[in-house]
């Protein structure tokens, strides 16, 4: 019997001229709920070891202004270039603009849309038609991208998406890159709650959506707004580009040219041919997963191959410690350092 013929469609770009850089895409400042302005939260990046965020106050809120029918007074894509929000700082450190949005005329709590890379400026609105593909589709045309955030919070469980025609976003919103895998702050606000990593940990929910044929990267975010609800610097998006510069970082994010990761590290990711290699720097649990969520298979290694059989869909790779994300946080011992690749698809 002649084997069937398959080929592995990999995000993963590798070359000897690539590196690996840190970088979180979820967090608020003074411009909207948060506590810290943007040159503070900078700072606390930098000193944990991160490379550039992204600043993702609600609905673009550059100002915060009163006035929504003054074309001067509205809230706009912050600049970061420029004072007093001039954070980026390449080679040393790069920030991504953009904004989470919602649907600012619900009644209800509503989802929210993390747009990347969007347009700064005070003609950069990026609420259009106050709908969220409206939004989706403008940072796309921009040359960003978005995704989904924190899809198990509190007034989200369900899927009672009445505004969306009650029916599940990531399958009708067109456009969207990827969905919120991992959102830290989630979890550690609801660390007193029965089960509060469901707040924040979605992975069965993306395999779901990718055997449903709907192809999303997994990104993190630590939703950081101050230090006695979240804590900062915990989730990991690594992103290995040529050149470090911000339409590169973009770029990458937006091919899925990164993982993501509350901690753990990899330190290769290696396709070849009918291949799949993982390499990390310590000993750690691996697992390979395909389609509806089966594990393909386990293995306790510093580096590891799965031999693909060609009738997966997908593989993705998870790999874990037993170190907590929160070592002083005992209710949160079961949430530990674990990093994701992104989905392998076998055509």
């Amino acid at each position: 019997m002649v084997a069937k013929k398959f080929h592995l469609i990999s995000p993963y770009e590798l070359s000897e001229e690539s590196r690996w850089h840190l970088g979180n895409l979820h967090l608020h400042s003074t411009h909207s709920d948060g506590v810290f302005s943007p040159h503070e939260l900078r700072d606390i990046y930098m000193k944990k070891g991160f490379d550039f965020f992204a600043l993702t106050d609600h609905n673009c809120m550059g100002d915060q202004g009163n006035n929504k029918n003054d074309p001067e007074d509205r809230a706009y894509v912050l600049d970061l270039d420029v004072p007093p929000n001039d954070i980026n700082n390449p080679p040393h450190f790069i920030a991504l603009p953009g904004y989470e949005f919602c649907d600012v005329k619900s009644t209800s709590a509503t989802p929210h849309v993390n747009c990347i890379g969007a347009k700064t400026g005070r003609d950069g609105v990026h609420r259009p038609s106050d709908d969220y593909q409206g939004a989706i589709d403008q940072v796309n045309l921009e040359g960003g991208f978005a995704f989904f955030n924190h899809p198990f919070i509190d007034t989200l469980r369900g899927w009672d998406f009445r505004y969306l025609r009650g029916e599940d976003p990531l399958m009708i919103l067109r456009g969207l890159r990827g969905i919120e895998l991992v959102n830290t702050g989630s979890i550690y606000y609801r660390k007193e709650r029965k089960n509060p990593m469901s707040y924040g940990l979605c992975a069965h929910l993306w395999d779901e959506i990718l055997s449903r044929g709907v192809k999303l990267w997994a990104y993190v975010g630590d939703d950081f707004h101050k230090f006695d609800e979240e804590i900062p610097c915990n989730a990991l998006n690594v992103v290995l580009t040529k050149e470090f510069t911000r339409e590169e970082i973009i770029r990458n994010l937006k091919t899925g040219n990164f993982y993501a990761s509350t901690g753990l590290m990899i330190t290769g990711i290696e396709v070849m041919h009918d291949t799949i290699k993982v390499v990390t720097d310590d000993i750690a649990d691996f697992r390979f997963i395909g389609f509806g969520g089966k594990v393909l298979k386990e293995t306790k290694e510093k580096e590891t191959e799965y031999k693909v059989k060609g009738n997966e869909v997908y593989i993705r790779v998870e790999v874990s410690n037993n170190l907590p994300v929160f070592d002083d946080t005992p209710e949160l011992r079961g949430f530990t350092q674990t990093a994701w690749t992104q989905p392998i698809f076998i055509e």
